[in-house]
């Protein structure tokens, strides 16, 4: 009966994660890239949700697409930021990669 109980206290921290870039090397790096090119650009304000279909060859994962969500000027240079067939090397492989990113204008 404990078992089952700290089964439910861990479970559910791993699935309702705000984004990949917590416990996925290659959607850091990619959360990375894409916030140094929004810091580079004019301030924001808002969220944007990013998803990234992958598709994996070798020992690489590419960028097939992406679908945003959120507010719209953000999401559009999200998009502008991610290079489409981009290859990235990865440790496990995912077919989506979630990604949250807001900025405040400060």
């Amino acid at each position: 009966m404990k078992f089952i109980y700290l089964l439910l206290l861990i479970i559910p921290a791993f699935v309702f994660a705000t984004d990949d870039a917590e416990r996925n090397p290659t959607a850091k790096k990619i959360k990375a890239k894409i916030t140094s090119k929004l810091s580079k650009s004019s301030h924001q304000n808002g969220y944007c949700d990013v998803y990234l279909y992958m598709r994996h060859s070798g020992t690489k994962a590419y960028i097939k697409s992406i679908k945003t969500s959120g507010d719209y000027k953000l999401c559009k240079q999200t998009r502008k930021a991610v290079t489409l067939k981009k290859g990235f090397k990865y440790k496990q492989p995912e077919k989506i990669i979630r990604l949250h990113i807001s900025m405040l204008d400060e």
